[in-house]
């Protein structure tokens, strides 16, 4: 609905427009250059004015109903029938132009462009004067207008083409530069263009300045050059002044155009990269306002898993104390029940009992193994400088005496490095990680295992590689969590807590511990810790 109010507004207003047109064709200013003269019909302008801003159906609604198009005939009634180029002529004009503008909307190649349409356009005008206006004139008298020319010199004809070229260039930039001023496209019902809002008054001091220049000059050539009295010169009408200050007020006027052109493209890119920097100032602050509240989330959430973690520890530590008291008076019982009644049992009850002790030391293995695990997590870092070779060879050494396979061939290719760090959790984590390596390897007939370590430039690397059974690469993920394992307990003895501790303790000195292998392939477990622990 809103378009169609749009449509019919601008079909009365080209009406209008029309109207207007016609009733100021009357109203031209002539210029004269000795033997030769132009007319300048301002009022034709407009229909140019409209086509520019609508296009060419709204151009031609302007010039058709409006009735400009019987403009030639007013104006020139002595070429009878030859009125009719001209008006053809203008309504190419109006056509050609149109067809530009609506192109123009969607692309910037040249052959859209109004200045290369009018020079397209003025090579057709001239055709079609020397082409028809001789053949027209000769219809004079025969039908109608029996006062009018029958015949005209082709020089004549090329003179008429031509002027009205140059007026129609004149009235094309004219129009142009009307377009770029705001109040006139509120009412032409066009967008007023971000950065226009000067246009008015650039063209408004190009104008009058221009004006004022030319003036001056005319007065500096004709009162202080040539004598002229000041009175003469202001109260007599002089062609010459007429000519210049004439030409003078259309140079200004399309240069004016262009300059609002270049002064509006550049006021735009100013808007549009405030707008951008507005846009970016704003997305910035809605960044730190979100770092701020995800830093506030992060170390809310950071407070309560720590607080969650120390009651997890502190239950487990709770939990595992108080477990170990009746799992020991149940392995007491069993042993005195034994002991008792070793006779008088029969074979399947002791067999039972047996089994039943077994599992009650199992489980109070496991408790002590979560209860050192409580410890280790909850006890503060004790620095101090460890020689690595020194703390592997005593783990080595511990591991032998407490029944490990003797066959294992430990292998250290270069010396291990100095490091500084807590000496109970690094042997912890070493006990761990040797024994699983000797558990693992001891069904190969030749076990060995590697232990080396490289220095990166931003970590210390060991690494503790065995060729025993490997493990499957699917059960990685759970490696390192609390009774996670990789093994039936069947095949190899543990309780899943050996790796749960080193990675726990590593990362206490603010190092990570990674494993890798294949089954059947062996397994290597390297540590690794920030370079500032080297001590050498």
């Amino acid at each position: 609905m809103k378009n169609i109010k749009l449509e019919r507004n601008k079909l009365i207003l080209s009406w209008m427009i029309g109207l207007f047109s016609l009733a100021g064709i009357f109203f031209s200013t002539r210029l004269a250059f000795n033997e030769f003269s132009i007319n300048f019909p301002w009022s034709l302008i407009l229909p140019m004015v409209v086509t520019l801003a609508w296009g060419r159906f709204y151009g031609m609604v302007c010039l058709v109903l409006g009735g400009v198009i019987i403009y030639p005939f007013i104006l020139g009634p002595y070429n009878g029938w030859a009125s009719l180029v001209p008006v053809i002529s203008y309504g190419l004009w109006i056509q050609i132009q149109g067809w530009g503008k609506g192109h123009r909307e969607g692309s910037k190649a040249l052959r859209y462009n109004a200045y290369f349409l009018q020079v397209i356009y003025s090579l057709a005008r001239m055709g079609l004067y020397i082409a028809l206006f001789p053949i027209l004139l000769k219809l004079n008298g025969v039908y109608l207008y029996p006062n009018a020319l029958n015949s005209m010199s082709t020089d004549v004809i090329v003179i008429f083409a031509v002027k009205g070229i140059i007026v129609e260039f004149v009235f094309l930039a004219l129009a142009d530069a009307l377009l770029q001023l705001p109040f006139i496209r509120r009412m032409m019902l066009m967008e007023v263009r971000v950065g226009s809002e000067r246009n008015t008054l650039i063209m408004s001091l190009m104008f009058f300045g221009g004006l004022f220049f030319a003036w001056l000059l005319l007065f500096v050539q004709q009162v202080i050059v040539r004598g002229e009295s000041t009175s003469a010169w202001f109260l007599g009408r002089h062609d010459e002044t007429q000519i210049t200050l004439i030409l003078s007020g259309l140079l200004f006027s399309i240069a004016g155009g262009i300059t609002v052109r270049f002064v509006e493209k550049t006021l735009a890119s100013k808007v549009e990269l405030q707008q951008k920097q507005q846009a970016l100032t704003k997305a910035n602050n809605e960044i730190l306002q979100l770092n701020e509240v995800l830093e506030k989330r992060v170390e809310e959430r950071t407070a309560k898993l720590e607080e969650a973690v120390a009651d997890l520890e502190s239950f487990t530590f709770t939990v595992s104390h108080d477990l170990k008291s009746p799992l020991r008076a149940l392995q007491v019982y069993g042993s005195m029940l034994e002991e008792d009644n070793l006779k008088e049992l029969p074979g399947t009850s002791l067999e039972m009992l047996r089994e039943m002790q077994a599992l009650v030391a199992d489980m109070i293995s496991l408790i002590e193994h979560l209860l050192k695990f409580s410890v280790m997590s909850k006890t503060p870092l004790e620095d101090e400088i460890i020689d690595l070779n020194d703390l592997v060879e005593e783990c080595i050494k511990t591991l032998s005496q407490s029944g490990s396979d003797q066959r294992v061939r430990v292998v250290l290719p270069d010396p291990l490095p100095v490091i500084t760090g807590d000496r109970v959790m690094m042997r912890q984590i070493f006990m761990n990680l040797l024994d699983n390596a000797i558990k693992f390897s001891s069904l190969q007939s030749a076990p060995q295992i590697i232990i080396s370590s490289i220095a990166t430039d931003v970590c210390l690397e060991i690494c503790i590689q065995d060729n025993g059974v490997g493990f499957d690469s699917a059960s990685k993920a759970q490696l390192f969590q609390i009774f996670g394992r990789g093994h039936r307990k069947e095949d190899f003895a543990g309780y899943g807590v050996g790796l749960a501790t080193v990675k726990k303790l590593i990362e206490k000195h603010g190092g990570t511990v990674s494993l890798e292998g294949k089954a059947g392939e062996g397994a290597s477990a390297c540590i690794s810790l920030p370079l500032e622990r080297r001590v050498q």
